[in-house]
């Protein structure tokens, strides 16, 4: 009778392989993020920002940049419904912030999420993800306009804490 040996690296690699996003994975659903570069506006006053998608969604927030406005920790996420900022919790926290202001020495960044309505392969959501892009205009004052960039994709799972998933780029430059 004849042994069938198979290399430790291979059966390694093939385990590898099954754990990553290499694999088909069928079955799940995913999320990714949109996020622009952090920057300060240049005046106070009311700004209404739209997140304008390329898949013909359109949704509008407003927010007040003013001198008598909190500085917070970190860099504000400015959302499609609201804006998050960090707080003097202990930990990583950012919370929405009831009243929409910031200090206009406030450093910002447009931020949002996009989910997969589907199960799908990680390759499908690739695809899916990758073929949608996000505008943001403002108006109230100067004009602006920003392309936002896609960020990692990552499996969606119910019990996701989504404070904690959006948090870190509070923090990033």
């Amino acid at each position: 009778m004849k042994k069938v040996v198979i290399p430790v690296a291979v059966v390694l690699g093939l385990l590898l392989l099954g754990s990553t996003s290499l694999a088909v994975s069928p079955g799940k659903l995913w999320w990714t993020e949109y996020t622009s570069d952090v920057f300060t506006w240049s005046a106070e006053g009311t700004y209404t920002y739209m997140f304008e998608g390329s898949d013909g969604s359109a949704v509008s927030y407003t927010v007040e940049v003013a001198a008598d406005a909190p500085l917070y920790r970190g860099t504000v996420l400015l959302r499609y419904e609201s804006i998050r900022a960090r707080t003097d919790e202990p930990g990583l926290n950012c919370k929405a912030i009831d009243q929409p202001r910031v200090h206009p020495d406030q450093p910002v960044r447009f931020h949002i999420g996009w989910r997969t309505d589907e199960t799908m392969s990680h390759h499908d959501a690739e695809e899916l993800f990758d073929g949608l892009s996000y505008t943001v205009l403002t108006d109230g004052g100067p004009q602006y306009s920003w392309e936002l960039e896609q960020q990692a994709i990552h499996p969606y799972f119910e019990e996701t804490d989504w404070d904690k998933a959006f948090c870190p780029w509070t923090v990033r430059p």
